[in-house]
């Protein structure tokens, strides 16, 4: 069975059932979030290896925390890698598949509080 993109019945589970505040997240992660795929690149290749992880493991808590399930997925592949120091090529590998389901996800979250 696939994870699917984004469960927001699960997110909004998450916020105790507050449709405000489950939009005004939805929003802020959007907002500050939507370029740290490329980020997390821009790291490795300025060989900050802790900013790098600490930008995976954020998306990993942000899309557990939102419902946004592949989001957290993909992530927490990145954040295992690091985790297990796996080779600057074995982590870039990864990015794509990251890059790919954080604009899905900043898509799904910007139609649901639009």
């Amino acid at each position: 069975m696939s994870v699917p993109l984004f469960d927001p019945a699960f997110g909004l589970h998450c916020v105790a059932g507050n449709e405000a505040l489950f939009r005004k997240l939805l929003g802020k992660f959007a907002d500050q979030h939507a370029e740290d795929a490329a980020k997390i690149g821009t790291a490795l290749d300025a060989d900050d290896w802790e900013l790098a992880h600490r930008l995976a493991h954020t998306l990993k808590g942000i899309g557990a925390s939102l419902g946004l399930l592949l989001l957290q997925e993909k992530a927490a592949e990145i954040d295992a890698a690091f985790k297990a120091n796996q080779s600057p090529e074995a982590i870039r590998a990864l990015l794509p598949g990251l890059t790919d389901t954080l604009r899905d996800s900043v898509t799904a979250a910007r139609g649901h509080y639009a």
